[in-house]
């Protein structure tokens, strides 16, 4: 009859929030700051080298980290970076590719609080 009770009182409290039960935390990681990067392609080179400006946004604060470039076209993989990026409009190349369609990825790797983002741009490079 006790254990009755008590639970109806529980029930009771909780239903007009007078007692909370512990709740998860929205961030999942606390104390980072989340990024966004967009890349965009500016042209492919007389060297076939895919060239690209890259912007990082992070809410009001400049983010601080490093850019790289990874191009897949079929089983080859292209590297190249990383260039630490100095804001907006950073320009970074990727490394010679071959004529053919090609899927690069612009990954920026933040340096502390701030999180890696990375944005994927189709590329042609024509023979």
């Amino acid at each position: 009859m006790k254990k009755l009770v008590l639970g109806l009182l529980v029930a009771a409290l909780m239903t007009l929030g007078l007692v909370g039960a512990p709740s998860a935390q929205a961030d999942p990681y606390p104390g980072t700051v989340v990024t966004k990067t967009d890349a965009e392609l500016l042209k492919v080179t007389k060297k076939r080298k895919a060239k690209f400006t890259v912007t990082v946004t992070a809410g009001t604060a400049t983010p601080k980290g490093w850019l790289k470039v990874k191009c897949v076209k079929g089983n080859k993989i292209i590297k190249s970076g990383p260039k630490a990026y100095a804001g907006a409009g950073t320009k970074i190349k990727s490394g010679k590719l071959t004529p053919g369609k090609w899927n690069c990825k612009v990954k920026f790797v933040g340096d502390g609080p701030y999180m890696n983002s990375k944005d994927v741009a189709p590329v042609t490079v024509r023979g």
